[in-house]
């Protein structure tokens, strides 16, 4: 037998407003073994699953993985792939940002009214790889390549601009591997809200905000 109870261990029960059965939300997903989260960002109730503590946790759109937690992903092309490791190091944002380009480039322009640099200083391992072309992702490992695997995202989920003048001042992120190394670290510059306190970076394919992997780039 379902009996909802309050945080005080209180029977509570359903009610109606005009003709709408309204429930207690947290007492019913409690009896259920629900987790109940309320985003501020949306102003929305979200219910999620109780995880088994001995399972390592699933980062994604809604529990983005912290600094300094690795993510691995894997790619395939025809019977070749390679398996990379990503991990978010540190994080730099507004005037401090700023200072670190400008300190690069003096003729970097601050960014408009509302807006902030965001920093991310972040690495990419080589694990394993059985790719002639020896790509990961959009990375060439042997022919140096773009920055288009990375976006940072805003809580509403819009795009943040990547500012690739700013990313080539502060030592930007390449794919490009010399022969023999397994590591590359680099930086990431994007323009993000001020009223934002945390974005999310996001690395790989992704419909829908499912798949691909996410990061945090809230401060610690």
């Amino acid at each position: 037998e379902l009996v909802p109870k309050d945080a005080d261990g209180n029977t509570v029960s359903p009610f109606i407003i005009d003709g709408t059965t309204f429930l207690p939300v947290r007492a019913v997903a409690e009896a259920v073994n629900l987790n109940v989260k309320w985003d501020e960002d949306t102003n929305t109730v979200k219910l999620t699953e109780i995880s088994d503590p001995d399972e390592p946790p699933v980062y994604n759109w809604d529990n983005p993985a912290p600094l300094g937690i690795p993510l691995t992903s894997s790619s395939s092309y025809g019977e070749n792939g390679i398996v990379a490791q990503f991990e978010v190091i540190e994080i730099t944002r507004g005037e401090e940002a700023f200072e670190i380009i400008k300190e690069q480039n003096s003729d970097q322009k601050k960014p408009d009214a509302g807006k902030e640099y965001l920093l991310v200083r972040a690495s990419i391992i080589l694990l394993a790889k059985d790719l002639p072309s020896e790509y990961i992702g959009n990375y060439s490992l042997t022919k140096g390549t773009s920055i288009s695997g990375f976006y940072a995202y805003g809580p509403d989920g819009d795009k943040y601009e990547k500012d690739e003048s700013a990313m080539r001042a502060a030592a930007r992120l390449e794919g490009y591997f010399e022969s023999g190394k397994t590591q590359k670290e680099g930086c990431l510059v994007f323009l993000v809200s001020k009223d934002d306190p945390a974005p999310r970076l996001l690395y790989g394919p992704c419909k829908d905000y499912t798949g691909g992997l996410w990061f945090s780039l809230a401060e610690s």
